[in-house]
């Protein structure tokens, strides 16, 4: 659907990897279940394997490689990284730039909001909120919305394993490009969904229905080749109730509904032969649970409108408006219209930019761990991190957001809230949130089982990007142009 022009996104956008694949010749797997599980954090699911606490982890057959140091991409927001985890290349590329973003060419500049709006997350499982024949959730969408705006010439795993004849089902996942069969959740598990958020039970109901109407699935229409098993409620679990409700879900949740599914599998393919992947979008970090610590749209109003030019400033639409808000748990992404212009398409000069970060850095008061803006033309960001509250590698950090975010639908501006005295850019308080440039929302586990597999704890640098490649090459396929390496996972 979108321009993936080469001056339009960046010279870091369109170069193949050079981070070198060595295919696993010796190892072929038959069946690959990949396990998502949303806002896993590292730390946590690792002590909870060691615990003996993830038992359904324990009895998968063959080896087991664990990666210490696994990273997701810049942003850490769940739609940007879940398209990087299927596709195997940076959000510069899949076009996917968080969970709230512009189109800055758009017909009408369009702002997308996947998970804050409910137009649009009804969009994402190809939803529409209203309309005909049940005029509510009339199923009228060809495609989700998330789909939809993946570039063109991105190919998901799904496309590059049909392309050698596999098959696969993907279960209530925000992308399921190419995938064979798609289990999506109904209207009322995403209602459940949304009460989860009050109600904590609700979640458990959502990952019940996914878990039964998987097993449905399969039943009905065979085993598929690739089998992806999503757990978004780990993520609304950690926001509301912190690492101890996530914990809590891990252990009391995700491992008997995983069991269940995994013993289905077993029943229908041949356990010696199944790859099993297990690993997480983004991590989560812990804030402030009172509302003092809610950075406002009023507050980043008031300062983006001290430079001359921005008095016009929204955080739901671009029509009209000199300026928009997006705020994401612990970044907001700032989109400045060229002052004088009369479309978006034209990106701001770098002064207009610089000004603003360093008006932010200024009045910040603490709010802020770090500001970067961008450089104009050229799409490069550089960074501005004042007295570095967070204690961030500045160097490590812009050279990530500059490999992998180069876009010209990416913001101006980004505001990274202040961690270690607990601020994030969410409406209203909660208890933990990602989003940020910290390790704690950067970092990912990532495992890899199987018959062959090396049982090892690996502490070689990966990244969420290797992991499509190095399934397809277990499996014996490939997926050409990738920003991801094949990882060496055998004995």
């Amino acid at each position: 659907m979108f321009f993936q022009e080469e001056n339009s996104v960046g010279p870091q956008a369109n170069h193949i990897s050079q981070r070198g694949a060595d295919p696993i010749s010796e190892i072929q797997f038959k069946t690959c279940v990949i396990i998502n599980i949303d806002g896993c954090r590292k730390d946590l699911l690792y002590r909870l394997i060691d615990e003996s606490r993830m038992p359904v982890l324990g009895k998968l057959p063959g080896g087991s490689l664990r990666f210490a140091n696994a990273e997701t991409v810049f942003p850490t927001a769940t739609f940007a990284a879940q398209a990087s985890g299927l596709t195997g290349v940076y959000p510069c590329r899949h076009g996917i730039m968080s969970n709230m973003w512009m189109d800055r060419r758009g017909e009408e500049t369009p702002v997308y909001d996947y998970t804050g709006s409910f137009f649009d997350a009804a969009k994402v499982y190809r939803y529409n909120l209203i309309g005909f024949p049940t005029l509510v959730f009339a199923d009228t969408v060809e495609t989700g919305l998330a789909d939809s705006h993946l570039s063109d010439g991105v190919k998901t795993i799904y496309q590059a394993a049909a392309e050698n004849n596999l098959t696969s089902v993907t279960a209530f996942h925000q992308f399921e490009k190419g995938a064979s069969r798609r289990v999506r959740p109904r209207p009322s598990d995403m209602i459940r969904y949304f009460f989860g958020n009050y109600f904590p039970g609700q979640f458990e109901v959502f990952d019940e229905s996914m878990t039964t109407r998987l097993i449905t699935d399969m039943q009905e229409h065979g085993t598929p080749d690739i089998i992806f098993i999503y757990f978004a409620p780990a993520d609304g679990t950690d926001h509301w109730q912190g690492e101890k409700g996530q914990e809590k879900y891990l252990e009391e949740v995700i491992n008997f509904k995983l069991e269940r599914i995994i013993e289905f599998i077993k029943e229908k393919r041949e356990p010696d032969s199944t790859l099993y992947v297990v690993y997480g979008d983004h991590g989560h970090s812990d804030v402030s649970e009172d509302k003092e610590h809610c950075i406002s749209v009023k507050w980043m109003s008031s300062v983006i409108g001290s430079v001359p030019g921005f008095e016009r400033i929204s955080h739901h639409s671009a029509r009209g408006k000199d300026a928009l808000i997006a705020p994401e748990g612990g970044m907001a992404a700032i989109y400045l219209k060229k002052p004088g212009c009369p479309n978006w398409g034209v990106l701001p000069d770098e002064e207009i930019c610089r000004k603003t970060a360093e008006n932010f850095i200024r009045e910040g008061n603490g709010r802020l761990g770090a500001v970067a803006y961008r450089t104009g033309e050229s799409l490069e960001y550089r960074l501005l991190a004042g007295n570095n509250p967070m204690n961030i590698n500045t160097d490590a950090i812009i050279s990530k957001i500059n490999r992998e975010y180069r876009h010209i639908n990416a913001p101006d501006v980004m505001l990274f809230s202040n961690y270690s005295e607990g601020w994030h850019f969410y409406k209203q308080p909660l208890m933990a949130t990602h989003g940020n440039i910290n390790p704690g929302d950067l970092e990912i586990p990532v495992i890899f089982y199987g018959k062959g597999i090396k049982s090892k704890i690996d502490t070689i640098p990966v990244q969420i990007v290797d992991i499509a490649p190095t399934i397809a090459s277990a499996m014996g396929f490939s997926m050409d142009n990738t920003d991801g390496k094949v990882l060496n996972i055998k004995e």
